[in-house]
């Protein structure tokens, strides 16, 4: 079955296009918003005007397109395929992947294995392996009603206690089904903090550890660093954070990943007991081993040799058909886990599905993999991809680079998908939940827009659904690069436009 699609902005007929493949009509040179002789999108074209004249947006780049799959009509467009660094908006398209790719009810299985041989009084000659399987929620809060933290070492401590009293060797955390790599264009200054927390093969806590800092009584006096949760073994934490007049939180951390030290600066209020700041945690694969180590020496299984990893230990040749399996823990289903993506904008999640995508595509789970195998695989949807660059899954690479339309694109591809309700409902609703939760109240949008948001300095961008007062669905993104007003003043400019479109009565 074939179809004709008529470009709306121009009233030309365009491209044939396969029925199952997504195709929007691309005028070639298009920078203008105004949809000529029609005038039952004056009000969105008017908002778009006032945008493009802005003064604070003088030094901004924009890519704005909105579009009615129903109807095949595109309801406004300012620099529609202009590519523009996209922030945590970049998540739709690596989580709509991973339903497709890897399937909504998938789940991750991390499992506990030994090598060597069980001697007759109970002791194990060999060592315990912890094999990641890439699940990302081990430990998780988000998870915690259900994948409450503390229930897998105690059933793996369980399982090994039954079999084995003594351990001749050593427990080893095996993350290889991964590669050991922070994207490489992600930035010093984010990667020990907890929006830094990226995949490995094993995770733990979301990556995440809490620092509790009592703080000064007075403006430039010290802070004290009062413990850590979890406690990390011989995590060296240099303290330069001074207190300050400030409401909120303005620290941050420095540390490679997996260096075991770290240095702390900027500021926190004044007058704090236990104020909480998150980072990342160096070694997650490596923290495993040591707890559970730790849980079977309070079971009274003694272990010989300290806790390590395959990484540190070299132990990649021990090889599958030499472990024995003990237990094992499944994360929560893809669809679950796409659900928090994007809802809390977690970039541990988004970056674990983009090497999961890698390895099922290429057989090899690393970043660079993913994000050839993420664009492959939308160009293979019909996305135009030319001027699409993507270097990671979560957005927190600058080097990233997408236009409106393409993730308008991916969007509509999603309407005809089978998963199309997970995914729509993974994102946020304005002015009931996630990242959006406060944004559009009293206004036709509340309730009636889904969609995710980004956000990094000078970077806005939002791409998601609306329902108009006419029952239309409309399909959109906007994203701003450079403005030079405020984040809060940028986001209500956008807000303003995103509102004209849910107003939409025609």
């Amino acid at each position: 079955m074939k179809i004709i699609v008529f470009c709306f902005l121009c009233l030309v007929p365009c491209i044939f296009i396969k029925a199952q493949l997504i195709k929007i009509p691309v005028q070639k040179n298009m920078t203008d918003h105004k949809v000529k002789n029609n005038l039952k999108f004056e009000l969105i074209s008017a908002e778009i005007e006032r945008l493009k004249n802005d003064t604070s947006l003088k030094n901004a780049s924009i890519s704005f397109f909105a579009w009615d799959v129903v109807s095949k009509e595109i309801i406004a467009a300012l620099n529609p395929d202009q590519s523009l660094i996209p922030a945590s908006t970049l998540k739709v398209v690596t989580t709509a992947a991973a339903l497709e790719m890897l399937g909504s009810d998938t789940r991750f299985r991390t499992t506990v294995e030994h090598d060597g041989f069980i001697d007759t009084m109970g002791t194990l000659n060999g060592n315990i392996f912890v094999r990641g399987g890439g699940d990302p929620c081990l430990g998780s809060s988000i998870f915690e009603k259900k994948y409450y933290k503390p229930i897998f070492y105690k059933n793996w401590t369980d399982s090994i206690k039954k079999k084995i009293k003594k351990i001749n060797g050593s427990i080893i955390a095996d993350a290889d089904i991964f590669d050991d790599q922070t994207p490489s264009t992600w930035i010093w200054g984010d990667m020990a903090n907890y929006y830094g927390a990226t995949a490995y093969g094993i995770s733990v806590y979301d990556n995440m550890y809490s620092v509790f800092f009592n703080t000064g009584k007075d403006k430039g006096d010290s802070t004290m660093i009062i413990g850590t949760d979890p406690n990390i073994p011989s995590l060296f934490l240099q303290n330069n954070v001074k207190t300050s007049n400030e409401t909120k939180d303005n620290s941050y951390i420095v540390g490679a990943p997996f260096d075991l030290s770290r240095k702390l600066y900027g500021f926190l209020p004044k007058d704090k007991n236990k104020f909480k700041v998150r980072g990342s945690i160096p070694d997650p694969a490596l923290l495993v081993a040591q707890e559970l180590q730790a849980y079977l020496d309070s079971a009274g299984v003694k272990v010989s040799n300290n806790a390590t990893s395959t990484r540190i230990a070299n132990e990649k040749l021990t090889v599958a058909k030499n472990r024995i399996f003990l237990c094992g823990t499944w994360s929560p289903r893809i669809a679950d886990i796409v659900y928090w993506t994007n809802h809390v904008s977690m970039n541990l999640y988004a970056e674990t599905f983009l090497k999961h995508i890698g390895l099922k595509k290429y057989g090899s789970g690393d970043t660079w993999s993913g994000a050839k195998a993420l664009t492959e695989f939308w160009k293979s949807k019909g996305v135009d991809t030319r001027g699409m660059y993507l270097n990671d899954g979560s957005g927190l690479s600058r080097y990233n680079a997408i236009s409106a339309r393409q993730i308008v694109q991916v969007l509509s591809y999603m309407k005809t998908s089978k998963n199309y309700d997970i995914f729509y409902n993974s994102l946020p609703t304005a002015g009931l939940s996630g990242t959006i939760r406060k944004m559009f109240k009293n206004t036709n949008a509340e309730k009636n827009l889904r969609a995710k948001s980004g956000y990094m300095s000078r970077i806005r961008s939002y791409g998601g659904y609306v329902k108009t007062l006419s029952n239309r669905e409309l399909v959109f993104s906007l994203i701003v690069n450079n403005y030079n007003c405020s984040d809060q003043e940028m986001k209500e400019k956008i807000e303003l436009i995103l509102v004209k479109l849910a107003d939409l009565n025609e």
